[in-house]
């Protein structure tokens, strides 16, 4: 009998959990939005997503002149992407923070600004 009522304490504990990811999961895609990035140079760049120092990097994507790219982002969160050359020298930093949705927001590569530190 003990073990039936673990399971059903398991099993409730599991049911809540899930539902509290549900609800966080429901927040944070009404919040979220795409975002285009254009590379409005000369020349192609490298652009790699990065936490709030730029210190650590979660992806990376190349892009020729005129070339854009969606990539997601959340209302009122910083994101950070890190602008390179060609030959990996950084031209600046691309802090991705909006107030609320926007809709067809493009951000262009010459918009770069000083990276945190």
């Amino acid at each position: 009998m003990l073990g039936s009522g673990l399971v059903g304490v398991v099993v409730g504990a599991t049911i809540v959990g899930l539902a509290l990811f549900g609800m966080a999961f429901l927040q944070a895609d009404e919040n979220g939005f795409s975002v285009s990035i254009e590379n409005d140079g000369n020349g192609p760049v490298i652009l790699k997503q990065c936490d709030t120092h730029c210190t650590s990097f979660h992806e990376e994507v190349r892009l020729l002149p005129n070339e854009k790219i969606p990539v997601n982002t959340v209302a009122e969160v910083p994101n950070w992407w890190r602008v390179y050359d060609r030959s990996g020298g950084t031209l600046g930093c691309l802090p991705l923070l909006f107030g609320r949705k926007m809709d067809n927001a493009i951000v262009r590569t010459s918009q770069v600004q000083d990276c945190p530190e």
